[in-house]
Formats: structure tokens, C-alpha cells, sequence
């Protein structure tokens, strides 16, 4: 049985609250982050925007997996959207995890666009709402779908009644929790007079990050709040408004990594030179460094997946595939390079771009509507053309996105 004195009682504990670095490079990543993600929001038109936060949705749900250590491949995530489940058991419980985890996502998102809202991510009334709403999603999803749960739910919404451990140490005593969380709400609130500035909010999101993992404030499910936790801080942030970054990719990609900084960051101070507080001051900044140039590291990758010239080629090459196949018509390089550019194109405009008839750009069109790369709208006398990128294409249009033993998979569908 845990000590008593072993245990963090009183919300001092969880101090320092943010990082002391002297030498600047904590608000010098977060600044050049803030400049990227300008760059990013600026490289597509608004249009092709979408269609590619469409098809990242599930790209950050298979890493989401990944990081909760569960065993699921990227096209079951796209089944369970379409509401197709894997017969194995504990494959289905993660898609249907997932699936739980972006309708929160979804309302959250929705929550903090509407203006009249006064909620912040970091009040613990949110968090207790986002638990317990992940849970009533599952439940129902389970339900839909005659998958059975496991009983965990019960606990949905309501702090842990057990201490629990973190890395080489202890979270804080559970009869403490409303205290620390309220010491975490008044610490991250991005309307107090600390948080004024736009580079400390966009640091507050790292530390927040780690102590409300440190915290561990619920039984169970305490990662997928906590991601979901950033998540609503970027979007409050206007830091990923358009979906075109996934930091849950950065972190999956270098999780042993970020799991070490991630207890590291919850050790007790060093000596009498590792800060003020009672948590070492020395392990967070490397813990904010590491986040930070993680999700830096991410915006740069799409960043060169959405260069112009880039996607251009991608584009050409993998036209030259399929028709080196026999599974497209050359003529579609023009249309899917056109609809990339410019988000949507006219019939009209298609058929000038491609130099054919009626009837053969009818057959064009279908087969990349069949193939989901392209969506069909009717606009008043027109027929439009709109972007789309399905994620069986990813290796060959966005290649990196997988780890290379999923794109040589997912390449041999086709």
C-alpha cells in the first residue's frame, strides 16, 4: 500500500506551472511555430483546405491509436467511419474508441466556434464534460453497433477514487484532485492576466499538456482526455482551424521518446539549481522543447506536402501509374492538378483542359468519382468538380503520412 507521505496533497506539487528558460528557446520554437502554421493556413485555397482535413481525420486517428496502444491499421479507422467494424474484438473496441473520440472532438470543436461561449478547455467542469461525453459516445456507438463494453464507463465524468502511479513516482492523492484541477484552471486560463500573450498560451499548451497527464484526474481514459484537451487548446487558439496539422501523428511517430520526457517532466526537482518548484524545472523545459519542435516538425511536413510544385509532380506520377496499369486515363492529370490548384472546376473547364469529348470526359469523371478523387455537385446549369483525396492514395499523393510498413500495405490494395 502507497504511503501517505508519498503522495502530492497539496496543489504546491505540481509546481513550477510554466517553465523557466533563461536562454529563450521555449518562445523561440513557439514563435516559429506561429509563423508556420500562418504559412500553412496561406498554402491552398479554402476549398482544398477541406478536402484535405477530410482526409487527415482518420490519419489522426490511426496515430491516436497508435499512441493508446492499440492495434488497428489505417483503412479500419476509414471502416469504422463508414460504420464497418473488424470481427476481432479488441479491433473493433479501438475503432469504436476512435469513432467516440472525434464525435467529442466534433462537439468540442463546434463549442468553441460558437461565440457566444465562455468555456475554456482548461476549466475542470470542461474536462469532467469531455470524459464523460466520450463514454455516452461509446455507449451509444456500442449500442448501435451490439458490441459489448466492458463496464468502465460507469466511472464517465467523475474523478479517480484510487492513487495511481506516474512513471518512477506518484499522481496526486485522488481525495486532492478538485484542488490541483482548480490550480490547473486558474494556471492555463488563457483569459487571466499571466496568459495574455498569444507565445505563452501556445507554451501553456505543452506544460498543460504533461501536468493534467501527471494529474491523471479520471480512472481511466486520462491520455484520450488529455489529447483531447490540446486539441481543443488549438482550436481555441486558431492554431489548426482548418485540420491541415496532426500533432497526435508527432507524437505517435516519437512516442518512446515522448514518453520519456513525459515522466522525466513529472520527477521531483534535481538540486537546489533545477528551478523553485517541487517538479524538476530542467525536465520541463526539455519536455516543452521536445512538444513543441514536435508539432513544429509536423506543420513543416505539410508544409512540403502542400507545396505547389510538389503536389504537382505527386499528382503526374501517380496518373502515369495508373494508367501504367490500365486503371486511368491519362487526361485525368489535368483534372486532378486543376481541382488541387483551384478546389472545384466546371464541366465545361474540364472538358477544355483535357481536349476531349463529352462522352470521354463522362467516363474520366466517373472513374475518379468511382475512385473518390473526385466529387460530382450540380451549381445551378453546371456540373462542378471538387477536390477529394481518399486515404488509400495517401502513399503515392501524401507519402510519409504512414510508417512504411502501412504504406507497402496499403500499396498493394492497388
Amino acid at each position: 500500500m502507497q504511503k501517505t507521505s508519498d503522495l502530492y496533497i497539496a496543489p504546491e506539487a505540481m509546481e513550477p506551472l510554466f517553465p523557466e528558460d533563461p536562454s529563450g528557446t521555449i518562445e523561440a520554437i513557439a514563435t516559429n511555430l506561429l509563423e508556420k502554421i500562418a504559412a500553412l493556413n496561406a498554402s491552398t485555397n479554402a476549398i482544398t483546405r477541406a478536402a484535405i482535413a477530410q482526409f487527415l481525420a482518420p490519419v489522426s486517428g490511426y496515430y491516436a491509436a497508435v499512441l493508446e496502444d492499440d492495434n488497428i491499421r489505417p483503412l479500419s479507422v476509414v471502416k469504422a467511419q463508414n460504420g464497418q467494424f473488424e470481427k476481432d474484438k479488441e479491433t473493433a473496441m479501438a475503432q469504436l474508441k476512435l469513432l467516440a473520440e472525434k464525435m467529442v472532438e466534433d462537439r468540442i470543436k463546434t463549442l468553441l466556434a460558437n461565440p457566444d461561449n465562455e468555456e475554456i478547455p482548461a476549466a475542470a467542469g470542461f474536462l469532467k464534460s469531455v470524459h464523460e461525453q466520450f463514454f455516452t459516445s461509446l455507449q451509444s456507438l456500442a449500442t448501435a453497433h451490439e458490441i459489448p463494453l466492458t463496464g468502465s464507463e460507469q466511472q464517465a465524468g467523475n474523478y479517480r477514487l484510487e492513487d495511481l502511479r506516474f512513471g518512477k513516482g506518484m499522481s496526486p492523492y485522488f481525495g486532492s484532485l478538485p484542488f490541483f484541477m482548480s490550480e490547473f484552471e486558474n494556471a492555463y486560463d488563457p483569459s487571466s492576466k499571466a496568459n495574455k500573450s498569444k507565445i505563452r498560451r501556445i507554451i501553456n499548451i505543452a506544460v498543460a499538456h504533461h501536468r493534467l497527464l501527471w494529474i491523471q484526474p479520471f480512472a481511466n481514459e486520462n491520455q484520450r482526455v488529455v489529447r483531447l484537451y490540446a486539441e481543443a487548446c488549438l482550436h481555441f487558439e486558431h492554431l489548426n482551424p482548418h485540420g491541415l496539422w496532426s500533432l497526435s501523428r508527432g507524437l505517435a511517430r516519437n512516442k518512446s521518446t515522448f514518453i520519456e520526457k513525459m515522466e522525466n517532466a513529472g520527477l521531483k526537482r534535481l538540486n537546489a539549481m533545477d528551478g523553485r518548484g517541487n517538479l524538476s524545472n530542467k525536465h520541463l523545459i526539455e519536455f516543452c522543447i521536445f512538444y513543441l519542435n514536435t508539432a513544429l516538425g509536423q506543420v513543416k511536413f505539410m508544409l512540403r506536402m502542400l507545396d505547389t510544385d510538389g503536389m504537382v509532380k505527386r499528382i503526374s506520377n501517380f496518373v502515369d501509374l495508373m494508367v501504367s496499369r490500365n486503371n486511368m486515363r491519362s487526361e485525368a492529370k489535368y483534372i486532378l492538378t486543376d481541382v488541387f490548384l483551384k478546389g472545384k472546376i466546371s464541366k465545361p473547364d474540364a472538358m477544355r483542359i483535357t481536349g476531349t469529348s463529352d462522352k470521354t470526359l463522362k467516363l474520366i469523371t466517373d472513374d475518379l468519382i468511382e475512385k473518390q478523387l473526385l466529387v460530382a455537385k450540380k451549381e445551378g446549369i453546371l456540373m462542378m468538380y471538387y477536390v477529394a483525396y481518399p486515404l488509400v492514395y495517401a502513399p503515392l499523393l501524401f507519402p510519409g503520412l504512414f510508417p512504411a510498413d502501412e504504406e507497402i500495405e496499403m500499396m498493394e490494395i492497388f
